[in-house]
């Protein structure tokens, strides 16, 4: 099945409800229905969408193109890995360090470009493959990371979080590439931390990777990285006064919709490196990075044709809202 084929359903599911009602109202009733039996079918019709809307992210696994894109991203991950291997960085903040240069530098993107963007595709299990497309958010940025991860055998988990500026700007920020950011997204984050300001609701997605024992809070989209404090049960920068809250609740409806690599947040956040730890395996990092440029730009050569395709085939299809929504343009 395609995914436009459920495009078509979905109008279905929304639209005959609609029609029966309106038909009804102008004492239209080619069928000879009672009104009992219109409200019937009205009310399992819409039941059956909000079903069908809440195990979108399940369903779309299913179609053709899904697979397909699936397969390709997954090609893209595993060149990532042979690369972190090939220039022998191993550890998680390692990893991290040559992730963040890579992704910010574009050389994991179609068109050698990365911005902080809200364009996305947000498919079910591919969020990262919206960094490979050129534009993405922090669930895409972050989800890309833990796939590599867990690519390398490391145990790695997406982590819903609520954070807000004072927090994000104690963060370490080692990195010399900045990330590029439109004036859109940039306004839409105002607009969710005005409201998750007030509700404390999840606003954030960073991820948590294990070794030899240790959880490591790694934020890629802010270049930071986050200890976990036993009594309250938040996460800092060092001492800082500024905190972030896990969020459990969000954490467990993620992993339930299967929108990606979301697993339960017990043991995924106690006993974390200390900052100077992170801050020495870091700039070990960038000391090899320096080392290897050329080779980031024949990684780029050599994967740019797997990028367009990946643009290509993930462009024609609708974004998370059109595809829970189907109207309007092909884009949304």
């Amino acid at each position: 099945m395609k995914l436009r084929t459920f495009d078509h359903i979905r109008r279905a599911e929304l639209l005959v409800p609609l029609v029966l009602e309106l038909l009804a109202e102008a004492n239209i009733n080619p069928a000879n229905l009672s009104i009992e039996n219109i409200d019937l079918i009205s009310k399992l019709i819409s039941d059956i969408a909000i079903i069908d809307i809440i195990t979108s992210f399940r369903t779309q696994t299913l179609t053709k193109e899904y697979k397909e894109l699936e397969k390709l991203y997954g090609e893209v991950i595993t060149k990532t890995a042979e690369l972190t291997k090939e220039i022998g960085l191993q550890s998680p903040v390692e990893i991290f360090a040559l992730y963040v240069y890579l992704y910010r530098s574009g050389y994991l993107s179609y068109n050698h470009a990365f911005k902080y963007d809200t364009k996305m595709k947000d498919f079910a299990m591919l969020q990262g493959l919206d960094v490979v497309r050129g534009s993405g958010v922090c669930r895409s940025i972050s989800a890309l990371l833990t796939d590599l991860y867990r690519a390398l055998g490391y145990d790695a988990t997406n982590v819903n979080v609520y954070t807000n500026k004072d927090s994000i700007n104690t963060l370490q920020q080692i990195s010399d590439v900045k990330l590029n950011s439109t004036a859109e997204a940039g306004r839409l984050v105002q607009v969710i931390s005005a409201v998750t300001n007030v509700t404390k609701g999840a606003n954030h997605v960073i991820t948590s990777v294990k070794s030899n024992g240790t959880n490591i809070l790694l934020d890629p989209t802010n270049d930071g990285m986050f200890t976990f404090d036993e009594k309250s049960k938040k996460l800092h920068v060092g001492d800082s006064k500024f905190y972030t809250i896990p969020k459990q609740g969000s954490q467990i409806l993620f992993r339930l919709l299967k929108s990606g690599h979301y697993k339960s947040l017990k043991g995924r956040l106690e006993g974390t490196i200390s900052s100077e730890i992170y801050v020495e395996e870091y700039q070990n990092a960038l000391n090899a990075i320096s080392l290897y440029l050329p080779y980031f730009i024949d990684f780029y050569e050599n994967n740019k044709d797997l990028y367009q395709d990946i643009y290509k085939l993930s462009e024609s299809q609708r974004g998370l809202v059109g595809r829970l929504v189907p109207f309007g343009p092909r884009n949304f």
